[in-house]
């Protein structure tokens, strides 16, 4: 084990190699990387959020959050925060009597989501629940996550990327029509 300090933020790491020897004190960074070394594990670990562009700030910041506690193996805080963000989404779209259940199923009636997606979306809610509700023996692993953290996704962009990419585009057509009308 070494300490360093990070070229980028100037906060210390230690690298943790596994190897059946202590490395000598002048051990130099390369050798981590080097083929003899099988595994480097670098401390703290830096958290991998998503960027959620187009979608609201403060869902966008709570989604990527999610990301960051998968990314560090915190699979049932990710899976707790895809059910907040669903949650977050329905009342940034003034659906907001009801249970959650109900207020999935409202984006459904409202054709925000098709019923694909709302199906998906109850899973990330049933799994949820289960942690909001103190149901912690319910085995969550990185693939199981993986797949709740994906359905979040996908209602964030069917409800908030995919209109504005849409609305972008057609802009964009819309202006070279334009400019061909005018260069005629």
């Amino acid at each position: 084990m070494h300490a360093y300090t990070c070229d980028g933020c100037g906060v210390i790491s230690v690298g943790v190699a596994s190897r059946d020897y202590v490395l000598h004190q002048d051990c130099y960074p390369e050798e981590f990387f080097s083929r003899d070394w099988p595994r480097v594990e670098w401390l703290p670990q830096v958290p991998l959020g998503r960027n959620f562009e187009d979608v609201p700030p403060f869902i966008a910041d709570a989604a990527s959050e999610a990301y960051k506690c998968q990314s560090v193996g915190a699979f049932r805080a990710a899976v707790l925060l895809a059910r907040t963000v669903i949650e977050a989404t329905c009342k940034d779209k003034d659906i907001t009597q009801g249970t959650l259940k109900q207020k999935i199923d409202s984006l459904e009636e409202s054709r925000l989501i098709n019923p694909t997606l709302a199906g998906l979306s109850h899973q990330v809610r049933l799994m949820g629940n289960e942690m909001a509700h103190g149901d912690l023996d319910a085995a969550i692993d990185a693939e199981d996550c993986d797949d709740l953290l994906e359905f979040m996704s996908a209602l964030l962009e069917e409800i908030y990327q995919r209109p504005i990419s849409l609305a972008r585009r057609q802009e964009l057509n819309r202006q070279r029509k334009a400019e061909r009308t005018t260069q005629m």
